[in-house]
């Protein structure tokens, strides 16, 4: 579904050019003003339209001023809601990508090489001998400001959900596509989903494969109702460091195929003791002296 044109509730006009991102609620648009972005929340990949919805999403928009978090704080907060749709326009500073941006699939790569978008890395390929699958993501590691930059990040993002739960709230959504990234620093957005961990959200929300299991759980098991907790957002978080320090997901293996939904349920791709779900993509744990310079 492409948007052009969306209206606030205030009558602005705001035009979309591009989408930042999609979560487990919805999709975020970058706005011709490149100061602006929208969060559309979609149910069913439709708009939300019912009134008695559209009462309550924008009365849980309002309670978020009342949040006691910080006014310097790195996190888009709603500037004003959708007009007859649910969603709101946030200020999103010009610069900032969004952590998926650090992750690229080795056939994506491979097509980039041949059409001389990408570059393989000499030195590594001549450390990593015949392995070419391991050539293509360890010369994109290094060309995405390699492993001191995602240490740096994922420092930064770490400290920002520390301060977040130190106050009682629960961010909600956590993924890459919600974590933005400039000069070593996070940046959150979808910021409607924060809630103190004591308070019912208005539905559960994760994004598939970041998501706890108990959260995912909940939407095939209408017996049971696990809201998102700090120790789910915990989870999210442990979910994204291995990625970006691994370039693979950490249930992404052998098994996760189109007809998996949620990664996590399948077995840990390290697991000593069940080996079904492997991946081929697993960075080496001991790298030479050599790749780890390379690497830093």
């Amino acid at each position: 579904m492409e948007l052009e044109e969306i209206v606030d509730s205030e009558r602005n006009i705001h035009k979309t050019i591009e989408v930042l991102g999609k979560g487990g609620q919805g999709i975020v648009y970058r706005c011709l003003d490149k100061d602006v972005a929208i969060k559309v929340v979609l149910r069913d990949g439709d708009f939300i339209k019912d009134k008695e919805s559209l009462k309550q999403y924008e009365k849980s928009v309002l309670n978020l001023s009342f949040k006691p978090i910080e006014s310097h704080f790195p996190m888009s907060i709603p500037l004003v809601t959708l007009k007859e749709k649910q969603g709101y326009v946030m200020k999103m500073a010009e610069g900032y990508e969004p952590l998926k941006t650090f992750l690229k699939k080795p056939s994506i790569l491979e097509n980039e090489e041949k059409d001389g978008i990408f570059r393989i890395n000499n030195a590594i390929q001549e450390l990593c001998k015949d392995n070419h699958y391991m050539t293509l993501s360890l010369s994109y590691y290094s060309q995405t400001q390699g492993l001191r930059s995602r240490l740096k990040i994922l420092t930064h993002l770490a400290k920002l959900l520390f301060r977040l739960q130190s106050k009682g709230l629960v961010y909600g959504d956590l993924n890459l596509n919600n974590v933005f990234y400039k000069d070593n620093s996070a940046f959150l957005i979808d910021a409607d989903n924060v809630r103190y961990e004591s308070e019912k959200a208005l539905c559960v929300i994760f994004t598939p494969n970041y998501g706890a299991l108990e959260i995912s759980q909940t939407s095939k098991n209408s017996d049971t109702t696990n809201y998102n907790t700090m120790l789910s957002d915990t989870f999210s978080f442990a979910i994204i460091t291995y990625e970006l320090l691994n370039m693979v997901h950490p249930f992404d293996g052998n098994k996760a195929d189109d007809s998996v939904e949620n990664f996590i349920e399948l077995p840990w791709i390290e697991d000593r003791k069940d080996d079904s779900n492997r991946s081929c993509g697993l960075l080496p744990f001991f790298l030479t002296r050599d790749l780890k310079n390379l690497l830093a």
